[in-house]
């Protein structure tokens, strides 16, 4: 949704290249691998994050959607559809990613993800949370083995190894912090015009799909 720096352009380099990343993927199988621990801790912890969000916000029998959704310019799944509002959780990797003191949302992109989910739901209200919910214990694990390595601590060093795991420990798991500050609510309203704009986007990327599409079909018959 970032708008191009040039005028005769009508998308951002940053749409051109995931336009271009989806055409090679949809046309010769080459797929971006989008994995990183962040993502994975969100995967793993999803389920403690919804109860500890539905505990703090007294909204109980919050259930995970797992159905994904489609109309004519967007697809997703959003995480929870509790009758007029959709709410995402966003799991946050350590204390330091959470944002204890934001008043915005901190990353555009999941904006204009609730407003997907808005128009695919028909929901009026969508509210992001973000979660500061203890790592899995073999992240825990892996992410010691990995500041031993960068920090050339070596296994039977013990009393650094120990020093190490319990810093670590104190990074990833968060019993000691109240439920009320391991939960931060953003909240959006339904914006038909908002999601005119996203719409009329899409449909400009569509265009450069076929572009894109044209350019590989020509270099193939060459």
């Amino acid at each position: 949704m970032t708008n191009p720096r040039s005028k005769s352009e009508t998308l951002s380099k940053t749409a051109k290249t995931r336009v271009q990343e989806y055409t090679l993927e949809k046309s010769l199988g080459i797929k971006k691998d989008v994995w990183s621990k962040y993502t994975d801790k969100g995967i793993e912890v999803e389920e403690q994050s919804i109860k500890l969000f539905s505990r703090v916000a007294g909204i109980f029998g919050l259930q995970k959607n797992e159905k994904q959704l489609e109309n004519d310019w967007f697809t997703g799944t959003p995480d929870i559809i509790n009758g007029e509002t959709v709410i995402d959780i966003k799991s946050s990797w350590d204390g330091t990613t959470f944002p204890f003191f934001e008043t915005e949302i901190p990353t555009k992109d999941y904006e204009y993800q609730l407003y997907a989910y808005m128009d695919l739901t028909g929901a009026r209200r969508a509210l992001l949370v973000y979660c500061l919910t203890d790592a899995e214990e073999y992240m825990i694990q892996d992410e010691v083995r990995r500041e031993a390595w960068r920090r050339k601590v070596i296994d039977n060093d013990l009393q650094a190894m120990q020093e190490l795991e319990q810093r670590v420990y104190k990074q990833m798991t968060f019993g000691h912090i109240p439920d009320d500050l391991r939960i931060k609510v953003f909240e959006l309203e339904y914006d038909q015009e908002k999601i005119n704009a996203m719409r009329e986007r899409v449909e400009l990327c569509r265009e450069y799909y076929a572009e894109c599409c044209n350019i590989l079909e020509n270099k193939i018959t060459q």
